[in-house]
């Protein structure tokens, strides 16, 4: 944890929820990880990914300019895992997710209107 306290800018943590928006970034996680000592076993702490920044049109319905900004892609792996006890009945990849969000944004959800679905572009 000392490593995490002091680096925050390069960690996030994560609450075991669905839904995003509850991720915890910066500072945030010196005080959530200094507070709230007695629930800690409920956040997985991991490195911060530092993609690398494009420029990009994200399109949206309410959209009225189409001007270029800084966008971050961001790729989701979808893994299926079903066990009875110790014994794996299922354990594989499900599918993927692509979603372009703007750099800016600490986080980005398709519903939430702060991403959009993108595809992927072999060159």
């Amino acid at each position: 944890m000392e490593c995490c306290l002091n680096r925050v800018e390069k960690c996030v943590l994560k609450p075991q929820r669905e839904g995003g928006g509850n991720n915890i970034f910066g500072e945030d996680i010196r005080r959530t990880l200094l507070d709230n000592s007695q629930n800690r076993s409920q956040y997985i702490l991991m490195d911060r990914i530092q993609p690398e920044i494009n420029k990009n049109v994200i399109v949206r319905h309410d959209s009225t300019s189409m001007h270029p900004v800084d966008v971050i892609l961001e790729l989701g792996i979808v893994g299926i895992f079903v066990s009875r006890g110790d014994e794996v009945l299922v354990n594989k990849v499900g599918g993927y997710l692509l979603r372009t969000k703007e750099a800016e944004r600490e986080e980005g959800g398709i519903s939430s209107g702060t991403a959009a679905y993108d595809s992927p572009y072999m060159v």
